[in-house]
């Protein structure tokens, strides 16, 4: 169950080359009590932005005029990190993995359930609305301490560390063979230094790294404790680290 939260602004700007797609997220993102902003590329939106608060953006990645990718790069260097940014694609040519490593907030892929993108960029708000003042992303502080995983139903927990730990997710590195992409997996780890508070809950697998040198696998949170949450965000804001408010226990 995801806590309710009252988000004080809600200002979006909806990036599409497809009127209809911009007409109707306008409609449905108005009818939630959002501000919305339009533009059909990424050269019109950051158009926009120079002129225009948002707490949000949400954009299609294929787009003539500057690809929603583009403007994700523009953004994470030009306006603040605590801007959420959500993209959306048709197509198989941007993972999870790639759109977190840039700094997005999620990963939609059409045909997309309006109400479930005007919900998740509720909680998005909701989770950077305390975060105090604007960091870039290249502050942010590397990580690197043992996690112990159970990687299905029924299985033994193995070590694991923890080599990079994001708003929504952690990637962990393993000895063993990793799980298949949506695989659902069992983690508890302890937060270093002086923080020591334990973190467990589930996680769904999300993309696999195998290479001659590494094996590892990305995580998305689905269910924490309420101690956990509160002290996993904790952490990630001394590590510079936006998080994303995973489901509640």
């Amino acid at each position: 169950m995801v806590p309710e939260t009252t988000v004080l602004s809600k200002r979006i700007l909806i990036v599409d080359d497809e009127e209809d797609i911009c007409e109707l997220f306008e409609f449905e993102f108005e009818s939630c009590g959002f501000e919305t902003h339009v533009a059909g590329n990424a050269k019109e939106a950051i158009e926009v932005l120079k002129e225009n608060a948002v707490d949000a953006i949400l954009s299609d990645v294929r787009m003539p005029g500057g690809n929603g990718l583009e403007l994700l790069e523009w953004v994470r260097k030009n306006k603040p990190i605590n801007l959420v940014f959500i993209l959306m694609t048709g197509y198989s040519d941007v993972s999870l993995e790639k759109a977190f490593q840039q700094g997005a907030h999620g990963l939609f892929h059409k045909p997309l359930e309006l109400p479930e993108v005007t919900s998740y960029a509720e909680r998005c708000l909701a989770a950077t609305g305390d975060s105090g003042p604007a960091q870039r992303r290249s502050e942010r502080r590397p990580v690197s301490f043992e996690a112990s995983v159970s990687l299905g139903p029924g299985q033994s927990y193995i070590v694991a560390r923890v080599l990079d730990l994001s708003r929504g997710g952690v990637f962990l590195e393993i000895s063993e063979e990793p799980p298949e992409v949506g695989t659902e997996i069992s983690f508890r780890f302890t937060l270093p230094k002086e923080q020591q508070s334990v973190i467990e809950g589930t996680a769904t697998c999300r993309w696999v790294l195998k290479t001659a040198e590494r094996k590892g696998f990305g995580v998305e949170f689905q269910r924490l404790s309420v101690d956990s949450i509160e002290a996993l965000f904790a952490y990630l804001t001394q590590l510079n680290i936006l998080p994303l408010h995973p489901t509640q226990s």
